[in-house]
């Protein structure tokens, strides 16, 4: 395989496993109950006053979801967590609250399309300056950066382009100015963003952590109580909340995301490599190979990565990357990712000032030999 072997830190699967557990406090069960509610009842008028007790409203949370947020806490490596229903929904209101009226946000040019569709046509109408950077140019954030500028928001690695930077190098080109990282490809497991200065990290908890295609939660983790306070009050005034059954479906997620980050990784390395010196492949994106734009700087920060790349072919027009899609027997089509399946969908890749349709791969669980099988069948069958 044309990779490395890499040494880092993120969560150990031990700490995975046992995080956020009390059997003792469940009478001996292994994981804590499934609290579904809405209406909270008090002994008394008293009872009744905001923070008297310990839970006041099902929206507010409940011991299901704060288990969930105490987990994350931890794994990341924060001082507290709120929980919301989408990863999308997690970082519109992390940066509802960051943004202000005649601020600015600086928004990485590979990102979430949907953050920076949020960015243009939510917080634009609201009079915030929206602007973007390159992560492989840290001197293009420095020159963007002034007095206005509100917040940093990075997906590490760029959504469709799968580019990279070092983390640590942005945070101290921003200076006092948050920096908001989406870590849901590295995930917890392989890399921990406010080690690195970091202020706040997303995850959309639906795909990796989640793990079974069939949760929607997202997650903001804090680096100070500060900031943690003023999402949490716009969180509360937005109406977000989480059903317990999508938290549970989270923190079970947990329980197995190292066994299940370890396979991602391997898998997509293997399938990547093979793909890279695939007679119809022009080019792969994904850090962990060597050669690849961003691989110094993921080797630098990561222990293992998510198994999402993308690929362009050498017949790149939209033509082909139809053909191959629909040739795919095994390997899903669809645009989530992150679950135990492997799934592809048509992808958009900028590299080198040339934008390319391409292929966004997401490896599953499956064995590796048939990943590759599935996926020559499909490019040789659209070549011809």
């Amino acid at each position: 395989m044309n990779r490395e072997p890499v040494t880092g830190k993120g969560a150990t699967g031990t700490a995975l496993t046992t995080v956020s557990r009390a059997p003792a406090a469940h009478f001996g069960f292994v994981n804590p109950p499934v609290y579904r509610g809405s209406t909270v009842l008090f002994e008394s008028f008293d009872e009744m006053a905001p923070g008297a007790a310990p839970y006041h409203y099902g929206r507010w949370g409940t011991p299901t979801t704060d288990a969930l947020c105490d987990a994350m806490t931890e794994i990341e490596h924060g001082v507290a967590a709120l929980v919301m229903c989408s990863g999308l929904a997690t970082i519109a209101t992390v940066l509802q609250t960051l943004a202000a009226p005649e601020g600015r946000v600086l928004i990485s040019r590979s990102s979430y399309p949907a953050a920076r569709k949020f960015c243009d046509e939510v917080l634009h109408r609201q009079g915030v300056s929206i602007d973007e950077f390159s992560l492989a140019d840290p001197a293009e954030l420095a020159a963007k950066l002034d007095e206005r500028t509100c917040v940093v928001y990075l997906d590490l690695p760029g959504s469709s382009h799968f580019d990279m930077c070092v983390l640590r190098d942005l945070v101290e080109i921003a200076g006092p100015v948050p920096v908001v990282v989406d870590n849901t490809w590295g995930t917890p497991y392989f890399f921990n963003p406010l080690d690195q200065g970091a202020s706040i990290v997303i995850h959309s908890m639906s795909k990796y952590i989640g793990g079974h295609a069939d949760s929607m939660v997202g997650t903001a983790v804090f680096a100070s109580f500060d900031m943690y306070e003023r999402v949490k009050s716009v969180s509360r005034l937005t109406g977000q909340a989480v059903g317990a059954d999508d938290a549970n479906l989270a923190l079970r997620g947990l329980r197995t995301l190292a066994v299940r980050m370890d396979r991602h990784f391997q898998s997509a390395c293997d399938v990547a490599s093979w793909l890279r010196d695939h007679p119809l492949i022009e080019s792969v994106h994904y850090p962990p190979l060597v050669g690849d734009s961003g691989h110094a700087a993921w080797r630098t920060q990561y222990s293992g990565a998510g198994g999402v790349f993308a690929c362009v072919l050498k017949d790149g027009g939209e033509g082909a990357v139809r053909n191959a899609i629909d040739g795919l027997s095994l390997i899903g089509r669809g645009w989530g990712w992150g679950g135990y399946e492997s799934v592809a969908c048509p992808t958009t890749v900028s590299r080198d000032n040339a934008r390319r349709i391409g292929i966004r791969l997401s490896i599953g669980l499956e064995d590796p030999d048939m990943i590759r099988q599935d996926l020559d069948v499909a490019l040789r069958a659209g070549h011809r």
